[in-house]
This record gives structure tokens, C-alpha cells and sequence, in this order.
């Protein structure tokens, strides 16, 4: 049904076309004045094309809300809080939060969270991980001599793509 009604809004923009060419040559061309056109009712294109451009508009309005939106979903952070441990440290038989808690010199880092979840850190992380510990000014002058008895929370904003985290920010309490 639609494609004959496009097929005859096709050929009557066709027709309508030509007699306004047809007039415009008889009028340039003939020795007697201007010929009239025969009065074919063009409101119809304009009303079709009316619509075609709404249809249009919609269908890009609806692209970008959907785009927009799923980044939207995409780009939402979470946060994390628990303790900071030594990664390398879950590998070892039975590990336990005290036992693998960080130093200055740690390079990759894990977060366990207060229902026992970990959470391996990403290289951007465990580079933003390792800053902290190294800045941290509660430290004793030596680094490595105070580091393995106390207990490292931190707080962390970022991703969670399986057991890992995309980290955004971190901060140790």
C-alpha cells in the first residue's frame, strides 16, 4: 500500500515538475506571451516532504538520546572502600589481610572490600596506588620498617570490569 502511494507522489512530483518546466520554456521561448500551466495542486510535495523531514528529525533525535545515554551508563564510577593489600600476596596459600598488608615498594595492589570481595587494581592503579603509599605522612622515617603493621584503608572511584578496577582516584585513609 505505501509503495504504491511513494510511487504516486514519485510520478506526480514528476508531472508537476515538467509543466513548470514546460511554462517556463513556452514563456521564454514563444512569440505570444506566456502559456498558462496547468493548475496541479503542489501542496502535495511540500506536505510529503514535511513529513519526510519530521520523520527525519525524529530519527535523529532518538540516535543521540540513545548515544548520549549509553555513555552516560558507561561513564558512571563507582566507589570502593576497604583495605589496601600486596597483590602478589593473594597467589600464597591462605592470605589474610594482615599478613599481606603493603609497603613503599609494592608495584601491584588489591583492594578488599568489607564482605571479604577483592578487587585487583589496573596498571593505572596500582601507579597511582604505589604514589600514594610512597606520600603517605604518617610513615616513620623508614618506609619499609613501619609499613607491615598497620592496616591500609582506602577509598577508590573507578570501574569495575570483573575483578578489576579501572581506577579513577584513590585516597588512603
Amino acid at each position: 500500500m505505501f509503495g504504491e502511494v511513494g510511487n504516486f507522489y514519485r510520478t506526480y512530483s514528476v508531472q508537476v515538475r515538467a509543466v513548470f518546466f514546460i511554462s517556463l520554456a513556452s514563456t521564454c521561448f514563444s512569440s505570444d506571451g506566456p502559456a498558462t500551466a496547468k493548475a496541479y495542486p503542489t501542496n502535495v510535495n511540500f506536505r510529503r516532504f514535511r513529513i519526510l523531514e519530521r520523520e527525519r528529525n525524529m530519527r535523529r533525535v532518538l540516535f543521540l538520546t540513545a548515544f548520549f545515554g549509553l555513555f552516560a551508563a558507561l561513564g558512571m564510577a563507582e566507589s570502593y572502600a576497604g583495605n589496601l593489600i600486596d597483590a602478589a600476596c593473594l597467589d600464597k596459600p591462605n592470605p589474610t589481610v594482615a599478613a599481606c598488608q603493603p609497603s613503599s615498594t609494592i608495584v601491584t595492589f588489591a583492594l578488599v572490600d568489607s564482605a571479604q570481595k577483592v578487587y585487583k587494581l589496573d596498571e593505572k592503579g596500582n601507579a597511582k596506588a604505589a604514589a600514594a603509599m610512597k606520600g603517605r605522612t604518617n610513615r616513620s622515617t623508614d618506609p619499609n620498617a613501619g609499613g607491615k603493621s598497620e592496616v591500609v584503608t582506602a577509598k577508590i572511584t573507578g570501574t569495575a570490569n570483573g575483578s578489576v578496577v579501572a581506577v579513577e582516584s584513590i585516597e588512603l585513609q
